[in-house]
């Protein structure tokens, strides 16, 4: 991709740095128990679905800052007191729905109609299970009905299972993937 913005850039830098961190295979017998390296490889593929999904949410944020108040990017206090663009974008630095939000009112694009968005937002629920359950599947406490389809690979009844979210190299791939395409529409949709 040629031509981005600074936030593209960063985007497509840490997404490179993301995908060349591997789990080396032991080059002699090893000295832990394969479950040690499942696990430990589990815990990776967890962390990197889960920083891949706040990429995305960091361009998203950083895009609308630099473009609706790039002073705030600047190395000067905030302004006192607070204007209201620069309110509602520290909200939305805590509240990825208000950040939607200010994509739609104050940009103009509607996020839910990009073409990986409903992709994205599954994604998103998987970062949730992962971060917040760490990892396992609690649909009491937490339900994500979107990731109830995934559970029914394991399980007959997602509502009964309690346990690890399944989760594989592919599903970072493609949370990768997803995250590259968002990006590369609002590239070409916004200044």
């Amino acid at each position: 991709m040629t031509g981005l913005t600074r936030e593209g850039e960063e985007l497509v830098f840490a997404i490179n740095i993301l995908k060349s961190l591997r789990l080396r295979p032991p080059r002699v017998k090893p000295a832990r128990p394969p479950a040690f390296a499942k696990a430990q490889s589990r815990l990776q593929l967890e962390m990197q679905v889960a920083r891949t999904v706040g990429i995305a949410e960091n361009y998203l944020m950083m895009r609308a800052v630099r473009i609706k108040q790039p002073r705030l990017l600047l190395p000067v206090p905030l302004p006192s007191p607070l204007d209201d663009i620069t309110k509602r974008l520290r909200k939305a630095r805590e509240n990825f729905r208000v950040l939607s939000d200010f994509w739609k009112n104050e940009l103009g694009i509607d996020l839910g109609s990009l073409a990986n968005w409903k992709r994205f937002e599954l994604v998103r629920h998987l970062r949730h299970v992962l971060v917040h359950r760490l990892g396992s599947w609690q649909p009491a406490l937490d339900p994500k009905p979107p990731l109830q389809s995934r559970i029914l690979q394991i399980s007959r009844s997602p509502n009964l299972y309690r346990g690890p979210v399944p989760l594989t190299t592919a599903d970072l791939q493609e949370a990768i993937e997803i995250t590259l395409g968002i990006m590369a529409e609002l590239e070409v949709k916004l200044p």
